[in-house]
């Protein structure tokens, strides 16, 4: 775990997170896309904690909200069966 949280915070972090994108694409999948959504998540809770002005702070955190939402409304309707 701690491999991969090295290998998410370092200079190729936002590469894995657009090839997650990319593959959810691709794809079609929907676990591929959560699985992105989540780790662009913790990539952007790195970047609030890295942040040297609020206003960066502020956008990542808009980021997250949208990241949370778009995984809430990917999820929601195959656990409903809908």
């Amino acid at each position: 775990m701690e491999k991969f949280k090295q290998l998410l915070f370092s200079e190729n972090g936002i590469k894995i997170v657009n090839m997650l994108f990319f593959l959810a694409f691709l794809a079609h999948n929907l676990v591929f896309l959560v699985v992105a959504y989540l780790v662009w998540i913790l990539f952007l809770a790195f970047c609030i904690k890295k942040a040297a002005s609020r206003t960066s702070r502020i956008i990542y955190g808009c980021f997250i909200v949208f990241a949370v939402v778009m995984v809430v409304l990917n999820a929601v309707p195959v656990l409903l069966g809908l």
